[in-house]
Parts: C-alpha cells; structure tokens; sequence
C-alpha cells in the first residue's frame, strides 16, 4: 500500500496550488485528477481584475490578494520554467455617463488607489467602442493550461492522473484507505461536482455555467477590456467571457451561449471579429461569495478546499497557502473562509 500523509482530490488551481504548498514543504502528498478538459480551471478565461461589477467594486480583500498575486505567480513562472502570467493593464469601459461618474469617485477613494491606472479617457481605443469613455485598472492574465500541466509535471510523482470514485474512499482506523492507496489527511478540491460530494454536499454550493470564446480581432494586444464581456489577449488571439447560467449544470458549448457572447461582443467591438474556439464549464461558485476551505464536523481527517468561483486565480495562491498552514496545524482559518459558519 503507498502511504501519504495527505492526498489531494481535484487538479484544479485550487487543488494544484495547495499540493505546490505542500511540495514547497517538502511533505509527503499525492495530488489526483482526471484530467478533464472541460474542468473550470481548464477553460477559465483567465483574467484577475481588482475592480468589478455595475458599480465598480474593489473586490473582498483585494490589497492583501494582489499584492501577494504579483509575487507569487512570478515566482511560480520562474520555477515551472514555463511563461503564463502577465500582468497588464485593463480597461474598464463604461455604460453610461452614471458609470463614468462612479469611477471619478473611485479615483479619489484611498484603497482603491493602488489599482487605478488613470482617472479616466474620453479618447478612443481602436477597435472598441466607447462612447462614455473608459478606465484603467491593474490587471493581470494567466494561462490556466500550461500552468496546470507544468506544474503537475514538476511533481513528478506526487501527481496522478486518476478518477477515484466516491465509495472507493475508505476511512479506517488507521488511515484513510483508496484503493491501495492510503492517507492521514484527505483534501477535497474537486470543483463544482463536490456538489454530490457524500461528506460536503451540505455546503450551499451554488454552480454557475459561463461560455469562453477564443477570437481573433484587430484590437490592441497590450490591453485586457473589460466591458460586460472581457478581452484578454493571449498571443495571436483574444479570450472572450463570459456568461452566467444558472440552471444549466454541463459543460455543453451551446449556440445559445454562442449567441449571448455574439451580440455581447458586437457592443462592444467596433471592428469584424473571427471565432476560432467556443467552449463552456461549471464554476463551484457559492452563495456568501466566499471560498470553502475547512475540515468535515463529523469525519475529522476529511478537509475541504473549494469554492473559489468566478474569482479562483486571484483568490487560489493566498487562500492555498492558508489552508496549508491550516493542515499543518500552523494558523486557523479567517471565519469569513471556514466552513464551519455552516451547520451539518
């Protein structure tokens, strides 16, 4: 039987970033996942942005976020050998005169400071259509793929390619048993689909389907838009997302989600647009908008770390490093993040 002290159930960002916690302490892990393309992280349309929503709201904790963010994805493109994280401006487009109006507010509010890059254009972007003018914010990009695929690679042999069943987990006295695999400590991180998870399906996950689109457009490859819809470029090509369903749970790319992205693309974009890819997934979004991580009421070597929804690459590196220090017994949880604001 091969032995760990922790087995990592899911490859996701969530789930790779805290095996690379535990590799960077040089403990004893396995991380597993199927490897499945249509996962979230696999199809993310990887854009971290501070400032968000009709509003323009600073995200929850975001100066503690991105500011841990812009040193440790450099650090981790360093180690992997391989680029995917850029940092970049982005600029926010706005509706209406109103919009425009919130954003001078903004500029002048302290914490938002450090993420604004202007305080706001009346002149144009080529290509995009903006006719209230535009901000610019501090923001980044990654690419989720090569991410994933470099870094499960570099844990050589803490890292397998698997689909474990539900009741192929075993706990026994002496360990937890899988097959003949065994561990102390068995982490969760399987995305939306701990939904039917027998131990964790209590948390109030609330799943949301969104549709990525790749294009290619005659726009600016130096800038992300944020618009309704966002452009992040990646190379030759732009990522386009994305949509918000609520009660269709797969991971179908269908022509309706097509459509919504189509007509949100031609508000936006003034110049002709190609659709080289359409591609959809199943976000573990939450209803209180804050992440699970934890260990089960009742199975106390059962833990969770999930949850992360639409904002999983800026909130994954910190909130990774908390539960690892967690698992170690090294710090509690923040009570906004612990499951244990939720009753059995």
């Amino acid at each position: 039987m091969n032995k760990y002290d922790y087995i990592i159930l899911g490859g996701g960002i969530a789930g790779s970033l805290l095996a690379w916690q535990l590799h960077l302490r040089k403990k004893s892990f396995l991380l597993i996942d199927n490897e499945d393309s249509h996962a979230s992280s696999r199809v993310a349309g990887g854009m971290i942005n501070p400032i968000t929503g009709k509003r323009l709201v600073l995200t929850w904790m975001a100066e503690k976020l991105y500011d841990f963010n812009h040193r440790f994805y450099p650090r981790l493109e360093k180690s992997l050998g391989v680029p995917f994280y850029r940092e970049l401006p982005l600029r926010r487009v706005f509706k209406n005169a109103a919009q425009a109006n919130d954003w001078l507010v903004r500029c002048r509010q302290a914490d938002y400071r450090p993420f604004i890059l202007n305080d706001g254009d009346e002149t144009g972007l080529f290509g995009i259509k903006t006719p209230f003018g535009y901000g610019a914010v501090l923001g980044a990009a990654v690419d989720t793929v090569p991410l994933l695929n470099a870094l499960h690679a570099v844990l050589g042999n803490s890292y397998r390619k698997s689909n474990i069943a539900y009741d192929e987990i075993k706990p026994e006295k002496e360990h937890i048993r899988i097959g003949e695999l065994a561990c102390q400590k068995l982490i969760f991180c399987e995305g939306w689909k701990a939904t039917a998870n027998p131990w964790f399906s209590y948390l109030p996950f609330n799943p949301c389907k969104g549709d990525v689109l790749k294009i290619r457009a005659d726009i600016s490859q130096h800038t992300g838009i944020a618009a309704g819809v966002f452009l992040l470029p990646f190379g030759d090509h732009f990522r386009c997302g994305s949509t918000y369903i609520w009660d269709e749970l797969d991971c179908t790319a269908t022509e309706q989600g097509l459509r919504t992205m189509t007509r949100q693309l031609e508000n936006i974009l003034s110049v002709p647009h190609a659709l080289l890819e359409h591609k959809a997934a199943v976000r573990p979004t939450v209803k209180d908008r804050r992440p699970f991580l934890g260990r089960h009421p009742r199975e106390k070597r059962f833990y969770i770390f999930n949850g992360l929804g639409t904002k999983g690459l800026s909130l994954a590196p910190w909130f990774s490093r908390h539960m690892a220090d967690y698992l170690l017994d090294q710090g509690s949880l923040l009570s906004d993040v612990d499951i244990s604001r939720f009753s059995l």
